[in-house]
């Protein structure tokens, strides 16, 4: 086995275990005045509230600082080339070894601590010139390459969808164009695993043109496009059986989300969210409590709230996506300003 690297420091966003998010918010608390927090609890809708904090100036300070990490501990998750040089180098030996859960770790590594340049779609940009281009694959080497390696393994393990995540995200980064021979024919054979073979065509074809750009030798483009026109005769013979494959059924997949459940019975007038089951009601002593306004039923569902705007937990940073809140598994991809948050 190989890895694509052979022909060419960890922390976080927070102080603590704080995130950018914590720190601006105790930032603004500490400036609100007494009287700013009575009127903000005499505001009745959350439009009205949003509209009111936002046009507080404490706010507006916070979120036009140029950089919305200072004030943050960069020691605590920094990215570095360097050291993402070295754990996919550590990765390298793993996966020679043939040692894939551990290699895989060390590849996973590399990508969360490798710095990361956003930039716009290169690989199908064609107005992209080769200045440009460059640029991006020498500012984000380290990532892409990273990634490249792990989708190596992760087709060695047979985790074929993980794989067609890595090679995309290492295409659009700016993947080294003399390299990329190798990210199309491992796309193409983890499609073909997976029976879609229309794109493995594609990804075959993008295989062939690529080879002009490799520093191979003649003998070695003309073996790798043999096998490449090998699969392309099967993928081809495979579509045709499919199209005559009258009435197969298909799977649709549903997307990642949460779907919010029903309320149980009829919706409550005074409380949008709430059953009718449910009531506030108010004691000088105890404040305001709920209670039952008739009898429940085991398993009726009397609140159902999408709340108005979350923030992940800090202590969940290593488990979950901080935008969608989607367990991370063990192929996370970090934030392109720190190690921590996914």
């Amino acid at each position: 086995m190989s890895t694509d690297d052979q022909q060419v420091q960890q922390g976080g966003s927070g102080v603590g275990n704080d995130s950018v998010y914590y720190v601006a918010v105790r930032r603004i608390m500490s400036q609100l005045s007494p009287s700013t927090l009575r009127q903000f609890h005499q505001l009745s809708t959350d439009d009205d509230r949003f509209s009111f904090v936002s046009a507080l100036a404490a706010v507006r300070q916070v979120l036009s600082t140029s950089n919305p990490m200072s004030g943050v501990d960069k020691k605590i998750g920094g990215k570095s080339s360097e050291e993402a040089g070295q754990r996919r180098q550590h990765g390298n030996e793993l996966y020679k070894a043939e040692r894939l859960q551990e290699a895989l770790a060390g590849y996973t590594a590399s990508v969360l601590v490798a710095p990361v340049t956003e930039c716009d779609d290169v690989d199908n940009d064609a107005d992209a010139d080769d200045s440009k281009r460059e640029e991006v694959e020498k500012a984000n080497s380290e990532f892409v390459l990273a990634l490249g390696n792990r989708s190596a393994c992760l087709l060695q393990m047979k985790r074929y969808a993980d794989c067609l995540r890595d090679v995309a995200l290492a295409l659009r980064y700016g993947y080294p164009r003399h390299l990329r021979y190798k990210l199309y024919d491992r796309q193409a054979r983890a499609l073909i695993e997976l029976g879609r073979f229309d794109e493995a065509l594609e990804a075959l074809r993008k295989l062939h043109s690529s080879l002009s750009l490799t520093t191979l030798e003649s003998d070695q483009r003309n073996t790798i496009a043999r096998n490449a026109e090998k699969k392309t005769d099967y993928c081809t013979s495979a579509v045709v059986q499919q199209q005559s494959a009258a009435g197969a059924d298909s799977t649709a997949t549903d997307k990642d989300g949460v779907n919010l459940p029903a309320i149980s019975g009829v919706n409550n007038e005074r409380f949008p969210g709430a059953s009718d089951a449910f009531d506030v009601r108010y004691h000088q002593d105890s404040g305001r409590y709920g209670v039952a306004s008739r009898d429940v039923g085991v398993g009726e569902i009397l609140l159902v709230e999408a709340p108005y705007v979350s923030v992940l937990s800090a202590d969940a940073f290593q488990l979950r996506c901080y935008n969608c809140f989607g367990t991370v598994g063990d192929v996370p991809l970090a934030c392109h300003t720190c190690s921590r948050i996914r």
